[in-house]
Formats: C-alpha cells, structure tokens, sequence
C-alpha cells in the first residue's frame, strides 16, 4: 500500500476511529480499554452526540476497525494496531499535531 492510498483509507474512517488508531500508534504498545478511554477523554475526545466516551462506546469502533483489518489480535483482549500501518499512522498523528499531547499523556500513564 503506498501513502497516497494509505492516507485516503485512513481518511474514509469516522473521526472517533481514526483518533483510536492515532493514540494506539503513538503508544506503540499494546493497550488495554481502560487505557484507551482514558487517553480518549484525556484527548477530550467526545462522541457523536458530545457525550464522553466510556468503553461501551468503544464497541462499535472496535468492530469497524477490526472488519477494516486495522487491528492485530495476537495480543488478546488489548487493542494493538498491525504494525504494517504503525509507521503510517504515526504519520498521520504528527501532521495533525496529536504526538506530543498524546505522548505527554502516554508517559504518565505508562511505567
């Protein structure tokens, strides 16, 4: 897949599921709901009718991501972006200035 297909696949997706993706490749980790809706709200992130995101709300993305093939299961339970669209989702959040906001965010949360 080259960037310009890459970015308009990306593009394509919801606002909430591509923000998903974005704080996923900056943890560059695996993540756990908990942590995922934290960093969410923590990103004040809200959800189609303004309201904030709990990890029902989650469900549907998850679904739409998966279906998508964005997201790597070999890790359970825990979201974990596939690693061919790490570098490229990367990308995507530094252009839209999420990095360093999200990764001030990660360091506090992660050991």
């Amino acid at each position: 897949m080259n960037l310009t297909s890459f970015r308009q696949r990306f593009k394509e997706l919801p606002p909430l599921e591509r923000d998903i993706l974005k704080i996923m490749a900056i943890a560059c980790e695996p993540i756990d709901t908990g942590l995922l809706v934290r960093l969410i709200r923590r990103c004040q992130i809200y959800g189609s009718r303004g309201e904030l995101i709990t990890s029902k709300h989650l469900e549907g993305p998850r679904q739409v991501l998966d279906d998508a093939g964005w997201l790597d299961y070999g890790c359970g339970e825990l979201w974990a972006l596939r690693h061919n669209y790490l570098y490229l989702v990367l990308r995507m959040a530094v252009i839209d200035l999420w990095y360093k906001t999200v990764l001030q965010m990660l360091r506090s949360e992660l050991p």
